[in-house]
């Protein structure tokens, strides 16, 4: 392989990157992604909040509960 590839191979092998390959990562992007989603809830029902802004924070709580759900099935 090209240099460049083994670089990026050898991550398993890197203790400061182990950790964020855990489980329990995964609960910490959950309730990121639920803080977003309530706060998009709490600017609908409130009218405080513009369209855009609750769907963009719609569309953040949507990223972060598939990265959780990304380290729930694949976290070690």
């Amino acid at each position: 392989l090209p240099a460049f590839i083994r670089r990026f191979t050898a991550v398993d092998d890197n203790s400061l990157v182990r950790g964020f390959y855990s489980k329990h990562w995964g609960w910490w992007y959950l309730s990121i992604g639920v803080g977003f989603l309530l706060l998009a809830i709490a600017g609908e029902v409130t009218n405080r909040a513009r369209l855009f802004y609750t769907v963009m924070r719609v569309i953040i709580a949507v990223g972060f509960t598939m990265l959780a759900a990304l380290q729930f099935r694949y976290g070690k």
